[in-house]
């Protein structure tokens, strides 16, 4: 499924030039057989020398000196080579995000032509600065190759589950994660938005200091991470550290994802991410709005948590 906004004269030309009527389904086989060149066991894609010479990609070096957080440049050898700063350098410098910004990276060949020089394939791309069809294509393939379905549907296999279980098995992700080497956000993007085609939120908390009550319910949570559905090339605005409201009865025997009635200002919430123009109203502020139908999976002392962005009446 296309995004809303997004530069469809762009998207037919280039599936005209590559040879198909269904671009996402070229980056899905394209990337798949990138993926089996990289394949690592116990099970991950390795962004290695085999793979990144099959689209032309010399090597990758690191360089403190650009501007983003990496980079392909065009070479005198008619190859390519991947800049991208040392790792931790930046809030997102941990190996799997580095692991990603080095397919993002890659994925750019696919739109490159044949003429040496990284030179557009569509006229219809912008040959000056950041074009966001482009960029979106870029990430949507980058996520493709470091989690193939094939792989994931076979790590699904192996726990008993398939891609479109209802409920989905939440607890899974931040193993699966580990497994791909991927971020978890990613993987759950990946698994509901890309693949599925779902509008589904996904987003994981962890208590903040002293947020016990006396009934041993929590109340206090701080967003980890999420995944929130957009379809649109522009990006929500990030709620990672956001301190939110959620209360559950602890229970050592939940070791599977269960349903649960969820405040409905989570969607209130959700509505915040899609508008970062306007000020971030704190969650405790926020209007009421009755329980919605959600997912709840807790993972360690982390809860992770599923609902649909079709529930609000403003989607």
């Amino acid at each position: 499924m296309l995004p809303r906004v997004i530069n469809s004269d762009l998207i037919n030309d280039l599936a005209r030039r590559l040879g198909t009527s269904d671009l996402l389904n070229w980056i899905e086989t394209r990337t798949a057989e990138l993926a089996r060149l990289g394949w690592k066991r116990p099970g991950f894609v390795d962004l290695g020398p085999r793979l990144l010479a099959e689209v032309g990609v010399a090597g990758c070096i690191a360089d403190m000196k650009i501007a983003d957080l990496a980079t392909i440049r065009p070479q005198e050898t008619q190859s390519y080579v991947i800049h991208h700063h040392y790792f931790r350098t930046r809030p997102y410098g941990s190996v799997e995000d580095h692991r990603f910004w080095v397919a993002h990276e890659l994925s750019h060949t696919f739109w490159f032509s044949a003429v040496p020089g990284g030179l557009p394939l569509s006229s219809h791309q912008k040959a000056i600065g950041s074009d966001p069809t482009i960029e979106w294509l870029c990430n949507r393939a980058a996520a493709a190759l470091l989690v193939p379905r094939g792989l994931l549907e076979a790590l699904l296999r192996e726990e008993g589950y398939n891609l479109r279980d209802d409920p989905p098995p939440l607890h899974l992700i931040p193993n699966f994660a580990r497994k791909l080497r991927v971020a978890p956000r990613l993987l759950a993007r990946r698994w509901f938005h890309d693949i599925l085609s779902s509008p589904r939120n996904v987003l994981c908390i962890e208590p903040t200091p002293r947020s016990h009550e006396k009934d041993h319910n929590t109340t206090r949570f701080r967003i980890l991470w999420e995944a929130i559905f957009s379809g649109s090339t522009k990006l929500p605005r990030k709620l990672q550290g956001r301190v939110v409201r959620f209360k559950y009865q602890h229970n050592d025997d939940l070791v599977r994802t269960i349903r649960h009635s969820l405040d409905g200002r989570w969607l209130e919430l959700i509505a915040q991410a899609h508008t970062p123009s306007q000020k971030a109203i704190p969650f405790s502020q926020l209007p009421s709005r009755p329980p919605i139908a959600a997912e709840l999976a807790r993972v360690g002392k982390s809860v992770i948590l599923s609902f649909s962005w079709e529930t609000s009446p403003s989607s």
